[in-house]
């Protein structure tokens, strides 16, 4: 069982749905509104009957319930800002909505979900995909401190969190993040902001972010335990679903830790 948090949002919903289209998953959903997700997610009554767990990450027993029976979760949930431009001058161009802070949800929710996971039966049969953000390794970066949220700098914490959690991982650190359809581009990865085109307007589809969150789920043992920058280029080979274990995976190693015939070469 697959559990989404933030199933709602731009990039969760697309995750969603790939799973929910994939058929080799059960899955459901946590939200945070019941009525946001019958708009979005095609849910009739959008209770617990249908999948859909509506809660709060911040609250342990909401999110223990919606982990019954789950051995893997998709972490995209994350602080959402609200920008104005300069034509409020009685609020910050951007900002968060109180008990929605990064440090609420990107941190402490992540928190959160990672533990019910974990107090579930043996670690080692469970798998955390957790898209997190761009930006971490820099503490002056604009885009993370946004409205004061720091939002990279809790992103951080929580991926610190994971890695030392016990529980096999895959955090994906998404450049620019776009709306296209999926499969146009070749799918490029890094490590520390290196290793693909850092201008300002690189992006990546939600939908590949989606579909490298689905095949993180169908290969954990190409997958498990990488942390890496994930972005698209034009190019003459898009990367199609069946290469995104040599064009992101196994392309995120480092140089001593290549996988060669399913054994690890250092």
């Amino acid at each position: 069982m697959v559990l989404v948090t933030g199933a709602t949002g731009g990039t969760g919903l697309q995750v969603f749905k790939q799973l929910k289209a994939d058929g080799g998953f059960k899955v459901r959903a946590f939200v945070r509104s019941a009525d946001k997700a019958k708009k979005m997610l095609g849910c009739d009554k959008c209770d617990e009957s249908e999948g859909i767990f509506v809660g709060d990450l911040t609250d342990t027993a909401s999110v223990k319930k919606a982990m019954k029976d789950v051995d893997k979760i998709a972490i995209t949930s994350s602080a959402v800002f609200d920008c104005n431009g300069p034509l409020d001058p009685t609020k910050p161009p951007c900002y968060y909505h109180n008990h929605s802070y990064p440090v609420d949800i990107d941190w402490v929710g992540t928190k959160t979900q990672v533990e019910a996971l974990a107090s579930l039966g043996s670690i080692a049969t469970k798998q955390v995909v957790y898209v997190s953000t761009r930006d971490t390794m820099d503490p002056n970066s604009r885009y993370g401190n946004l409205g004061d949220g720091h939002t990279s700098f809790y992103h951080l914490n929580a991926e610190a969190f994971i890695m030392s959690s016990g529980v096999p991982f895959t955090i994906i650190k998404a450049c620019g993040l776009g709306d296209d359809k999926p499969g146009q581009y070749k799918l490029v990865v890094g490590h520390d902001g290196k290793g693909y085109d850092q201008k300002l307007d690189s992006v990546i589809d939600r939908s590949d972010v989606a579909r490298v969150v689905v095949q993180a789920f169908h290969k954990p043992s190409s997958s498990n335990n990488l942390r890496f920058d994930l972005c698209s280029e034009m190019g003459p080979a898009a990367t199609k679903d069946a290469d995104i274990v040599k064009d992101v995976f196994d392309a995120a190693r480092y140089p001593w830790n290549k996988k060669v015939m399913g054994t690890v070469i250092v």
